[in-house]
């Protein structure tokens, strides 16, 4: 958030159902037999492989693929891919039959027949219609299409030390549970970072039906310097950020690129010193026309892997794993605010938060610091209703209304009552208090009351354990 004058803006915004409902998505399903085929080596709880590479692998390549399925073999009412734009059938099936080969050989089993593309293609369908289905998958779904719908223009951003803004290109990241846009990398004298707006969807505590999408900013450095892998630090997992070429077309100027956030680790004391952490030297083989893509020669030579040609890849800086660099401060603030300006000029189908009123701090005075003033109490910008439910007898439900009658705070009532149960609270959001008088008899039974008559009674959960039973004394 940031401060403006007397108000707190929020990196927030909430949705406009209305305007994403009907917003045409593209759906494939996994073929059947390719189904099957990696259904045969689950056990119940897991299979022997990762499946995330293969999802990791195809939205390495084709940006228009927003949301994988990773977990297909299980879940058949689920699609396999989303994208906001058909990518050809026949190049999907062809990259994904290369994983399924090296599945086949690892495990020991012969590969899958070849597939009639025929009778396989992309289905248009309304969002709102298949959350209607899945409604978790809005968690996902929904900041990944706002993410690849920013990244589809360039961005302008104007720089403390420069006259002229500078116009940022931004590619779109999948990691693990993150929707990223990152933009091209910039060199300066302090080294390479990009710039990172990050998009996830949450709802407000008890209200489960408000979404609000939350925009975050901020920097992300990279290693551009050759290392000697046999000095970094072992057994920690890093990224690299990988992003290919569509090798089925030549000459095709990407433009809009998207990376795939894949791990390494060093382990053992003998060359290579590094590896894949999900094992992927040949994920990218067929993507590379037979060649390996070896993690030692990312690191050792990183600047080859810079250039506009297939694969791009940019080591992430992380200090756990190699030498502890000098890193200069992230984002300012002012930048925080621009990139949401950019995220509320992008997304007209989103609304801004309304800015909070900030609330001061309380001021403190003598030795022991005390505070001289309350603070306020907390803003609530919308109405709603608090339910206080009462168990107990008559006499218990009309105390609590006298008293809700009767209680002051700073000599002002804390609620004004306006009918029977039904108290305003004395606030700037006229939030309600409904008092409910409940029938206890669906809690509490009555017990061989004997010496103690109208005092015990026995509580919920002791019902049915005879005289031996806790006894709970209500006024």
């Amino acid at each position: 958030m940031s401060r403006t004058g007397k108000l707190l803006q929020l990196y927030a915004f909430e949705s406009d159902q209305n305007a994403w409902n009907n917003k045409q998505i593209y759906l494939l399903d996994i073929p059947t037999v390719w189904r099957e085929f990696i259904r045969q080596f689950y056990n119940g709880v897991k299979l022997p492989f990762a499946i995330k590479p293969l999802g990791k692998k195809l939205q390495s390549i084709f940006p228009q693929i927003v949301s994988v399925n990773n977990q297909f073999y299980l879940d058949e009412n689920r699609p396999w891919l989303i994208a906001t734009q058909p990518v050809p059938v026949g190049m999907i099936l062809l990259l994904a039959k290369g994983w399924m080969n090296q599945i086949a050989t690892r495990q020991g089993v012969a590969a899958t027949d070849d597939l009639d593309t025929s009778t396989m293609d992309w289905r248009s369908e309304a969002v709102d219609s298949i959350l209607h289905r899945d409604s978790r998958l809005k968690y996902e779904l929904l900041p990944a299409l706002v993410a690849h719908q920013f990244c589809l223009s360039p961005k302008q951003l104007l720089l403390d030390n420069r006259d002229e803004p500078v116009e940022l290109m931004f590619s779109q990241v999948y990691a693990t549970q993150k929707v990223e846009c990152m933009s091209e990398p910039i060199t300066t004298r302090s080294g390479t970072f990009s710039y990172v707006v990050r998009f996830r969807l949450q709802y407000r505590a008890g209200e489960p039906e408000r979404l609000l999408l939350m925009v975050s900013a901020g920097i992300r450095r990279f290693i551009t310097k050759p290392q000697e892998t046999k000095y970094l630090k072992g057994g920690i997992n890093s990224t690299l950020l990988v992003s290919m070429d569509n090798p089925l077309i030549k000459d095709q100027g990407m433009g809009l690129r998207s990376y795939a956030s894949l791990s390494f680790r060093r382990e053992g004391g003998t060359e290579p010193y590094t590896r894949w952490s999900e094992g992927l030297d040949e994920l990218f083989c067929d993507v590379l026309w037979g060649n390996p893509l070896s993690t030692e020669d990312i690191l050792t030579n990183p600047v080859k892997y810079h250039s506009d040609r297939s694969p791009k890849i940019w080591v992430v800086h992380n200090n756990r794993v190699f030498n502890p660099l000098y890193v200069e401060a992230g984002i300012s603030i002012q930048e925080k605010m621009r990139f949401y300006e950019m995220v509320r000029e992008n997304v007209s189908d989103w609304r801004s938060l309304t800015p909070l009123p900030l609330v001061p701090k309380p001021k403190l005075e003598g030795t022991r610091r005390r505070v001289r003033e309350p603070i306020p109490p907390v803003y609530c910008g919308h109405d709603k209703d608090f339910v206080l439910e009462v168990w107990g007898p008559d006499s218990l439900y009309q105390c609590v209304v006298e008293a809700l009658k009767a209680k002051k705070y700073k000599g002002k009532l804390l609620a004004e009552h306006v009918d029977g149960e039904v108290f305003r609270l004395n606030s700037s959001s006229r939030n309600r208090i409904i008092v409910v008088k409940c029938d206890r008899k669906d809690y509490v039974d009555g017990l061989d009351r004997g010496a103690l008559k109208d005092l015990a009674f026995v509580g919920p959960f002791n019902k049915g354990k005879g005289k031996s039973l806790e006894r709970r004394r209500i006024h």
